[in-house]
C-alpha cells in the first residue's frame, strides 16, 4: 500500500510540473504576441536591416511592370521620399515579409496618386510649404498657358476639399497611446453631418485627411510602425442620415493593404 502512495504520489507530482511548464510556455507566448496576439517584431541590427532592404528591393524588380507602376514613378520623381526609412514602414508592418513588403508599398503608390493626382502625389504629406497639401496662392500662370492653370485650378480643389476633410474632425489623432503602445485615433461619425455625401470631391476630400492623419502619426515612429494603431469610435449622437457607405468603401479600400 506505501508504495502504490509514493507511486501515485509521484505520478501527481510529474503531472503538475509537467501542466505547470505547459502553461508558462504558453504564457511566454501569449505575452510575446502581446494584448493583440501581433508577431514580435525581430531585433533590427545593422546587418539584418541591410539584408531585408536589398531582399525587398529583389522582390520588387520581379513584380510585373502594371502592378509597381506606382512605385516606379515615385522611384524616378521623388526619390527623396522612397529611401530606406520610407521602405522600413512597409517592412515593419509585414514583420520583415520583403515578398508582402513589396506588395504593399506598390499597392501604397498605386494607391496615393489615385487620391492626390500625378500633380501632388510625389509631394510630402503634410501642410504648407512643398507639401501635397500646399496652396497654390502664391503662383501665377500666364494667360496662354491653359495646361498650367487647369493643373492649378485641380490642386486649390484638391486641397481644399482635403482640408474641409481635415477640419470635420471626423477622423482625428489623440497624441496618446494604449497601453501596449499603439497610436490611438478618435473616430466620430456624428461629425460626417457637415459632410454632402452627394459630392464626389467631398468624399475624396475625407479620404485624403485619412491617410493625412494616418501618416502623421505613422512617419517618424518607430513603435507605431512596429504595433500599428487603435482606434476608437463614438457613435453616440451619430444620426443614420449622416452613414455614407461610398465613404466607409473608399476609406477602408484606401488603406487595406496598403497603410
Amino acid at each position: 500500500i506505501a508504495l502504490e502512495r509514493m507511486f501515485n504520489q509521484n505520478i501527481t507530482m510529474a503531472s503538475s510540473e509537467s501542466t505547470s511548464s505547459v502553461d508558462e510556455a504558453i504564457t511566454a507566448k501569449m505575452a510575446a504576441l502581446g494584448i493583440y496576439g501581433q508577431t514580435p517584431q525581430p531585433e533590427e541590427t545593422p546587418e539584418f536591416l541591410s539584408k531585408s532592404h536589398a531582399a525587398l528591393l529583389t522582390e520588387l524588380d520581379k513584380l510585373p511592370s502594371e502592378k509597381k507602376a506606382g512605385w516606379t514613378k515615385a522611384v524616378e520623381k521623388c526619390p527623396n521620399l522612397v529611401g530606406e526609412d520610407h521602405r522600413l514602414m512597409f517592412l515593419r508592418c509585414e514583420v520583415f515579409n520583403e515578398e508582402l513588403a513589396a506588395l504593399r508599398i506598390c499597392k501604397y503608390w498605386n494607391r496615393r496618386i489615385e487620391l492626390f493626382g500625378e500633380n501632388r502625389a510625389y509631394k510630402p504629406i503634410h501642410l504648407g510649404g512643398d507639401g501635397a497639401l500646399s496652396s497654390n496662392s502664391d503662383s501665377t500662370s500666364s494667360e496662354h498657358d491653359d495646361t498650367t492653370k487647369k493643373q492649378n485650378d485641380e490642386d486649390e480643389a484638391m486641397v481644399k476639399y482635403t482640408m474641409k476633410g481635415i477640419k470635420l474632425g471626423f477622423f482625428r489623432p489623440t497624441l496618446t497611446h494604449d497601453t501596449g503602445g499603439r497610436a490611438i485615433v478618435f473616430v466620430d461619425p456624428s461629425r460626417l453631418a457637415g459632410y454632402n455625401k452627394n459630392s464626389v470631391d467631398e468624399r475624396m476630400g475625407v479620404a485624403r485627411a485619412l491617410w493625412y492623419i494616418m501618416h502623421n502619426a505613422i512617419e517618424g515612429n518607430d513603435v507605431v510602425q512596429k504595433l500599428g494603431m487603435v482606434a476608437i469610435a463614438h457613435p453616440q449622437n451619430a444620426k443614420i442620415s449622416v452613414v455614407d457607405r461610398k465613404l466607409m468603401k473608399l476609406n477602408i479600400e484606401s488603406i487595406s493593404g496598403c497603410i
